[in-house]
């Protein structure tokens, strides 16, 4: 895939998770829990969890 593409999508998934709590859409009872979830966040859009 087009790697430039590809770091533009995912700039923008950060972008708008980072938005996201910002706005308190989020668990953010810890900083292990917020990493978690943006973790997860960005793995799942990337395809790598079944």
């Amino acid at each position: 895939s087009d790697p430039e593409a590809m770091a533009n999508a995912v700039w923008a998934l950060v972008h708008g998770l980072a938005f996201l709590h910002l706005d308190g859409k989020f668990d953010a009872s810890s900083p292990e829990t917020v990493a978690a979830t943006v973790r997860a966040s960005v793995a799942a859009a990337l395809g790598q969890l079944a």
